[in-house]
């Protein structure tokens, strides 16, 4: 594609921004295969990592689409958007059946790590416009700052365990089954984010600090090693 071409796109989404977005609100979840990249470096043959790569994310996405889509696949995770009235309650379903189905299916072992974040979303449509072009962008993808705040709560979770942010557990209806494990202060995003892990019967102990430490802090753990060094 030429340049030009390039820059009268650009001007096109920038003129037609507002019939382009949809601003709703809705639950955005990442599903990540736990050592998916160790298994393929054991297992080298396509013919033996592929079949179990391309089984888990049919799998997730055939549970994801119960009440949601898939946005997109990121090697081995998956990208799911829920909306809706019953957005919430139906990501939470989806991260239950797939912790189950991991558990139960024995073909292959499989290992995931879920997190979820609920709020407004601006979903961009390149649908094709009458002169027949096109954008390559997939159509109703969901932007905003909860999809790179889920992403950071995706960094803090571990094997078997689903985790969400504050507002995903404000809005949803089985509060009691959230428990909260930490906060942290992720890159790019000033506040401190609340984390809550799903209670699930196979939910691993987590527990989840802040890794920026305050002043006091410093000073207390300095003491601490000042003493240990005289001693």
């Amino acid at each position: 594609m030429e340049l030009p071409t390039i820059i009268a796109l650009a001007d096109r989404v920038q003129n037609d921004l507002q019939q382009i977005r949809t601003k709703i609100d809705g639950v955005t979840m990442f599903v990540d295969l736990v050592g998916s990249t160790e298994y393929k470096t054991s297992h080298p043959s396509e013919d033996e990592w592929l079949p179990r790569l391309a089984t888990f994310l049919l799998s997730v996405t055939e549970i994801v689409r119960v009440g949601g889509r898939v946005v997109k696949y990121i090697g081995d995770e998956v990208m799911g958007f829920f909306e809706g009235p019953s957005s919430v309650l139906n990501a939470e379903h989806a991260a239950e059946q797939i912790i189950q189905f991991c558990a139960q299916f024995t073909r292959f072992q499989y290992e995931v790590k879920i997190a979820l974040d609920y709020g407004s979303v601006s979903l961009l449509d390149f649908s094709p416009v009458s002169d027949g072009s096109s954008s390559p962008i997939g159509n109703r993808d969901p932007n905003g700052t909860i999809v790179d705040r889920c992403a950071r709560i995706m960094s803090k979770a571990i094997s078997g365990s689903v985790l969400c942010s504050a507002e995903f557990r404000t809005a949803s209806n089985v509060k009691a089954r959230w428990r909260k494990v930490g906060a942290f202060r992720p890159k790019g995003i000033p506040r401190l984010v609340k984390v809550y892990q799903l209670q699930h019967s196979s939910a691993p102990a987590l527990e989840i600090s802040d890794e920026r430490l305050t002043l006091p802090e410093c000073q207390k753990r300095l003491a601490a090693v000042e003493k240990q060094l005289e001693a």
